[in-house]
């Protein structure tokens, strides 16, 4: 039989061999929450991160009503508007041709070295760019991937895209354009040979119609705004962590 003072020491014993108590439980419970909610907090700091805007801003449209239609069939299948660049250097990161693909095949946009009026044909290519296209109904801007580039004061371009295919209309107009330190000129340029693009001369009085965009750049918002964001997400967290506390206690 066992007396009180064993019971007594069976109890101590038992109690001893306890993996945590209620308290200690207690506090477990809140160190998981603590870390969650930290976890929360760089979610949402990450999400905000990650959710900031880019944007590119338009810097040249040289298109004017009304607009007439060139067709390439079978011949010369690149044209590009002849430029020119005033006093300051302007940096561009997309070009965007208005142009009909009357078959798929693929777009390549070219920006060429030119010379003072009436141009050259013996320009340099200076960049490329090739993207795929579907057959259009109309006419519809085609845009190149983003890329970066600076057209240098008081030099010459020629900016444009070629056709790998048969069959492909351009838009153009008779109006020169000037917009900030970039102007079109009289007389756009003849592009030929995908596989080696190169110019060929340039053609009339007409002006292809292309549009230039700066490089992409992150909008960075007010710090207030972005503030207002995280707390947010903190709100969110912080609803979730009092939620689980009521389960848990």
């Amino acid at each position: 039989m066992i007396n009180e003072a064993g019971r007594a020491l069976l109890r101590k014993k038992s109690k001893s061999r306890m993996p945590f108590t209620l308290a200690q439980g207690a506090r477990m419970r809140r160190f998981d929450h603590s870390r969650n909610l930290n976890q929360f907090f760089k979610l949402a700091c990450a999400v905000a991160a990650l959710s900031l805007p880019a944007t590119a801003a338009l810097l040249f449209d040289n298109a004017d009503a009304p607009l007439y239609t060139t067709s390439r069939i079978s011949s010369i299948e690149g044209a590009a508007a002849y430029l020119q660049i005033g006093t300051s250097n302007v940096s561009i990161g997309q070009i965007a041709i208005n142009a009909q693909p009357l078959q798929a095949g693929q777009l390549k946009f070219v920006i060429f070295s030119d010379v003072a009026s009436p141009g050259s044909a013996s320009g340099t290519l200076l960049y490329s760019d090739t993207v795929n296209v579907s057959a259009a109904n109309a006419p519809t801007y085609i845009f190149s991937d983003p890329f970066s580039f600076t057209l240098r004061a008081g030099y010459y371009y020629d900016v444009g895209a070629i056709f790998s295919g048969a069959a492909i209309n351009y838009t153009y107009d008779f109006t020169t354009e000037t917009e900030g330190d970039i102007s079109s000129l009289a007389g756009a340029q003849n592009v030929d040979n995908f596989a080696s693009p190169a110019q060929v001369g340039h053609g009339g009085v007409s002006d292809i119609s292309i549009r230039l965009y700066s490089p992409t750049v992150t909008t960075v918002p007010e710090p207030a705004s972005y503030g207002l964001g995280v707390v947010s997400f903190a709100v969110v967290a912080l609803t979730g962590y009092r939620r689980r506390v009521v389960i848990l206690s």
